[in-house]
Formats: structure tokens, sequence, C-alpha cells
């Protein structure tokens, strides 16, 4: 019996065996077959769609460090652009209100100075600083600046009031 079953395990293993090589054989064929296709196959007979490949890691984003608006863009989505090339223009209006309140603030607290030295110098007539009478001659603001300050005269100041309160 010994022999027997020796005998059908020889011929089960052999089965197995010629099975696998069966397989492989068939997988190998068929890689060989995919292989030759992809290589004589016309590119004309592949399903064709644009498209465009672009590199991840080129792509820059584009920020200012305030914020803002943009008033226009210079160039167009994918075109080539040099160092230093303007890309956008940026809304400019928000930045010179600002600009026109700090000025006109820049005015009246260099007024004050100017009449503050001049009561401090006990003069009778404020004279105002040359960047105050230059801007008068253009900007209302500082033109307006220089007469409220002469409005409060060295004599009626806050100052010469209280001075004269206590001496």
């Amino acid at each position: 019996m010994s022999k027997t079953s020796s005998f059908h395990e020889t011929q089960d293993f052999d089965k197995e065996r010629n099975t696998r090589r069966i397989g492989y054989g068939v997988a190998l064929c068929l890689v060989a077959v995919i292989f030759i296709w992809g290589t004589v196959a016309p590119i004309q007979s592949a399903a064709l769609a644009p498209g465009i490949v672009q590199v991840e890691g080129k792509r820059k984003p584009v920020q200012h460090l305030e914020g803002g608006m943009i008033a226009r863009i210079l160039v167009a989505n994918g075109e080539w652009v040099e160092a230093g090339q303007p890309l956008l223009m940026l809304d400019t209006t928000r930045i010179l209100a600002e600009r026109d309140i700090l000025q006109g603030r820049l005015y009246n607290q260099q007024a004050a100075v100017d009449r503050l030295q001049a009561e401090r110098d006990n003069l009778s007539e404020v004279a105002f600083s040359a960047m105050l009478v230059d801007a008068s001659s253009l900007d209302s603001r500082a033109l307006s600046a220089i007469s409220s300050e002469r409005a409060l005269s060295p004599r009626e100041s806050p100052i010469v009031v209280q001075k004269k309160r206590f001496c």
C-alpha cells in the first residue's frame, strides 16, 4: 500500500507541477502579447484628449503682504514671465485715501508744533515751517491747519492763559 500511496502522491505532485507550468506559460504569453501590441499598435488608434502637463513644484503663489483689490491682471494663466515683470496692478484707491488722511494729520501736527514753539519762545507771531508754507499753496488741508493755529494766537492759547494764572 505504501507503493500505491507513494505512486498517487507522485502523480498528484506531477499534476500540480504541470498545472503551475501551464499557468506560468499563459501568464508569460499574455505579458508578451501585451508588450508586442503596445510597441506595434499605431498611436492614432489610441484615445486622444487635449491637456496640459504642468509640474506642481514650479507653480508660485502671488500674494500681497497686506492684501488689496486687484485693478488689472497683466499676464494670462500659463504665460511665460521674466524675473521682475509686473504680473498685476493693485487698486491704489484705499492706499491713496489713507495717505491723504495721514498727510492732513501731519499738517495739523506740524502747525501745532510751530505754534507751541512760538509760545515757548514768547513770539507774538507764529513762524510756520517751510514745508507747511510750501504745502499751503497746493493743499487746502495745509492752509486750513495754518489758519486754525493762527486762530489760537500765542496770546489766547491755553498755555499762555495758564502761564498768566500761575505767574
